[in-house]
């Protein structure tokens, strides 16, 4: 039996020969375009000191979180000593 629904080379879809050189298309000199809404003015807003201090909070969360793991370990440090000197004060 032969199946008549299989594509043959002849019905086979054609590979387009004119598509633009990759290298050409990337190299090309255009301007950037933005939309009308991006470049309009008057779309800034002043941030209310709420935000801003989110706003800051979120671009440095992490040197913030580790100056306050360092000076709480610093903390420690410093109160071990103290109280160290101080109960061997008690002890001689």
């Amino acid at each position: 039996m032969t199946d008549d629904t299989s594509p043959t080379p002849a019905d086979a879809p054609a590979v387009p020969t004119d598509t633009p050189d990759r290298l050409r298309v990337a190299a090309a000199d255009e301007p950037v375009r933005l939309p009308s809404w991006m470049g309009a003015t008057g779309t800034e807003q002043e941030l209310t000191g709420a935000e801003h201090r989110r706003l800051t909070w979120a671009r440095h969360r992490g040197k913030l979180v580790v100056a306050f793991l360092a000076a709480v370990a610093l903390l420690l440090v410093v109160l071990v000593i103290v109280v160290g000197a101080d109960v061997v004060r008690q002890i001689r």
